[in-house]
């Protein structure tokens, strides 16, 4: 289980400045993994808990490269409508 300290307790000095207004700390990355593993629903994180790492990892990876795929064609298509 993870430790839960990050999200209750308040941030250093160090750790406010380093944190982006445009990017998700990096301490909370495997939670929004357990929440789109779970299609956001909290009452499923368990379950989540409980899947093949193997099966985790495999989707992941098809998520990490069809997010990027989407991410290309919306740049494509922005340049393409701000032409």
């Amino acid at each position: 289980m993870e430790d839960y300290d990050i999200l209750f307790s308040r941030p250093s000095p160090a750790e406010q400045s380093r944190v982006s207004v445009d990017k998700m700390p990096d301490e909370l990355n495997w939670i929004g993994m357990v929440d789109r593993l779970s299609n956001g629903d909290i009452t499923k994180h368990k379950q989540v808990y409980g899947i093949n790492y193997i099966e985790c990892l495999t989707l992941m990876a098809y998520w990490h490269h069809r997010d990027k795929y989407i991410e290309n064609i919306n740049r494509v298509n922005s340049r393409k409508n701000n032409k």
